[in-house]
């Protein structure tokens, strides 16, 4: 008399196909399949084993797909990252050895000057309070419940929520570190405190840079993608350009502020994506 085939796994006795039998009814999400399982489990063993087969070699490929593409966005963000880092501490460099205004800073504020008058007293103030740390903080806030309590997005709850909170505590180290006096007191914008670099421009290139960042990656049509990116970059823009004109910052801290907030906000992204690189392969793994 034939023999039953047995199936066999690493580390058990081979098994009789029968004693399975009763596993593989318990399973009635399909019927249908429930019942090809029963009648030709020798069809279904094989046919599992080629699927399984072709399923492996499918999980390898996406997963070498993945690694060369994450492979080039690290090189690539690690060298504007280190870019970024290097041309701060040039600027870090000059503000050290020279503590009033740098020669970039003559040069832009006289440029200013010349266009100041075009731009109301009023607006610049909302742009400036846009900037500061109370609506950066409220933001924040407002920004990490909605995603908590709305979306149920943990990942980029915490993203929102320590990227921010990261780079202020760095900018405030630096100030400290780098103690240059402001050209002038004013304090209903928050012109107060040290000067190098710019809490603002920091603040709130981290900010909206996360908030670009997670449009990017959402599920946003492409035209709202764009439209919303260009409204966030010309927001930074004029936060910077808010210091000058209220003479709180000099030209050298604003730009100290975006390449420091760039810095910090490509190496998180950088840090997320990478975590998301792990978490997509892990799921690939146990598909």
């Amino acid at each position: 008399m034939k023999k039953r085939t047995r199936i066999t796994k690493p580390g058990q006795s081979p098994i009789p196909v029968f004693l399975h039998l009763s596993k593989v009814q318990k399973s009635n999400r399909y019927p249908f399949l429930t019942f090809l399982k029963t009648i030709f489990p020798l069809y279904y063993i094989h046919t599992h084993d080629v699927k399984q087969k072709k399923s492996n070699e499918e999980k390898g490929h996406m997963n070498r797909m993945i690694t060369i593409k994450n492979k080039s966005r690290t090189i690539t963000s690690g060298t504007i990252i280190l870019t970024c880092v290097i041309l701060f501490l040039l600027l870090a460099s000059k503000v050290m050895k020279s503590k009033d205004m740098l020669h970039i800073d003559t040069i832009i504020v006289s440029s200013f000057e010349k266009i100041k008058g075009i731009f109301p007293s009023e607006l610049m103030l909302v742009i400036t309070t846009i900037g500061s740390i109370k609506w950066l903080g409220a933001s924040v806030i407002f920004l990490a419940c909605g995603l908590l309590f709305v979306k149920r997005d943990y990942g980029a709850t915490m993203f929102i929520l320590l990227v921010p909170l990261g780079g202020g505590f760095i900018n405030r180290l630096l100030k400290h570190l780098y103690a240059r006096e402001r050209p002038s007191i004013v304090q209903y914008v928050d012109g107060t405190g040290y000067s190098f670099p710019s809490g603002h421009a920091t603040g709130s290139m981290v900010l909206y840079g996360c908030l670009i960042y997670l449009v990017v990656r959402g599920t946003l049509t492409l035209k709202v993608k764009w439209v919303l990116a260009i409204i966030f970059s010309i927001l930074l823009l004029f936060i910077g350009l808010s210091r000058i004109y209220f003479n709180v910052h000099y030209p050298s801290d604003v730009l100290g502020g975006y390449l420091l907030g760039f810095a910090w906000i490509l190496l998180c992204i950088l840090v997320f994506e990478l975590l998301l690189k792990l978490e997509v392969k892990r799921k690939i793994t146990n598909l």
